[in-house]
């Protein structure tokens, strides 16, 4: 009876509730990741650039976006804000390099096989290094940030609060504020989509970690703080378009607050992070957010690879563009829905393959082996 109880612990650990376990930062990583979703169904999906888009719905669908562009920062925010007092385990980047090249590699072969992709030899060997592929930037950039942190983390934990302070708000400065009001990007930080980037972002979410910053702020004006950011970012973008068509000749000054980047955008993401912090949530959501949250990253990595972008997403939905504009709200919000779940589902079964294999353990074994732990 006793090993019958503990095998269906082990069997079951996954929905298991840690009393020191930050639920709000898990489930504001799931968000994060269904609004990159969202982005996904309006840009890559055909519905911002569709020609046949009312102006009513070009406004709408900008809106959408724009309340989910802030999703890239967050989760770098995060890895800051959770990672800068973990231990340094290069067992976890073998588990996440593994899951990515187990998809990289099904998708590429399945392509090759069943659906006529011109994925010949050459691309099946590339599929097996997936951080140097275009596609996943955002795991390339996280791979080769991990190297860094544990320099980042002996930063935070070593600098006087005043200096790691002053930093902060230097590159806040240097990064979002100056860039955004030269209309250039002096620091090559490439609009977010760089590996210097994240690392800025890293930091500040660990200042706020470790140093409860901005504690001031409350929830409802983190709330409001976030929709005061949209509201910002839109309003700007429908007077420059509106108003100044003349100005658009100039590097398509209506997205001028639109990136990784720009301030408005980045402020954006820490309301959020203000938000979720220390959320107290129901037992049930909270068991919903330990089971999806670890899957969340895989949800960006399937449905991010060739194979599915093409058949699933890219320019499939344009017809949501003739909808009205609260049935393409709730269309893009529905089909980015679908998207993620289908993606959790498929990460599920490999999630509980590696658990029954004991990969991480065997992984976390072999790693504290060979730095003599």
């Amino acid at each position: 009876m006793e090993k019958a109880t503990a095998g269906r612990k082990r069997e079951f650990r996954f929905l298991q509730i840690k009393e020191n376990r930050n639920y709000g930062i898990d489930l504001l990583r799931i968000v994060a990741m269904y609004m990159v979703v969202v982005l996904h169904v309006l840009n890559l999906g055909g519905i911002t650039n569709s020609e046949t888009v009312s102006s009513g719905n070009y406004w709408t669908a900008a809106m959408l976006r724009i309340a989910t562009y802030c999703a890239v920062d967050i989760y770098a925010l995060i890895s800051g804000f959770v990672g800068y007092k973990a231990k340094h385990r290069y067992a976890n980047l073998a588990t996440l390099w593994l899951t990515v090249e187990i998809y990289s590699v099904s998708f590429a072969v399945i392509n090759m096989l069943f659906f006529n992709g011109s994925m010949g030899k050459k691309k099946i060997l590339f599929s097996l290094f997936p951080a140097t592929q275009g596609n996943l930037w955002y795991f390339t950039m996280y791979f080769c940030l991990f190297f860094f942190m544990p320099l980042l983390n002996a930063a935070v934990e070593r600098l006087p609060r005043r200096t790691l302070k002053f930093a902060v708000l230097s590159f806040i400065a240097l990064f979002t504020i100056i860039p955004l009001l030269w209309r250039s990007d002096p620091f090559i930080a490439d609009r977010g989509y760089s590996l210097l980037w994240l690392i800025v972002l890293y930091l500040i979410g660990a200042y706020i970690g470790k140093y409860r910053a901005l504690e001031r702020i409350k929830k409802p004006i983190a709330l409001l703080g976030y929709f005061a950011c949209i509201a910002v970012v839109w309003c700007s973008k429908y007077a420059i378009k509106s108003f100044f068509p003349g100005f658009l000749t100039i590097r398509n000054n209506d997205e001028w607050f639109i990136g990784y980047t720009t301030f408005p955008i980045f402020l954006s993401a820490v309301f959020l992070l203000l938000l979720f912090r220390d959320l107290k949530l129901p037992v049930i959501l909270k068991r919903i957010t330990a089971v999806v949250s670890p899957l969340s990253f895989s949800v960006y990595v399937i449905h991010s690879l060739p194979l599915i972008y093409v058949l699933f997403i890219k320019d499939k939905f344009v017809s949501y563009a003739a909808f009205s504009p609260p049935v393409m709200i709730l269309a893009v919000l529905g089909t980015a829905a679908a998207i993620f779940l289908a993606g959790a589902a498929i990460d599920f079964v490999r999630a509980r393959i590696f658990d029954l294999l004991k990969v991480k353990e065997r992984l976390l074994k072999l790693e504290k082996k060979l730095r003599k732990e």
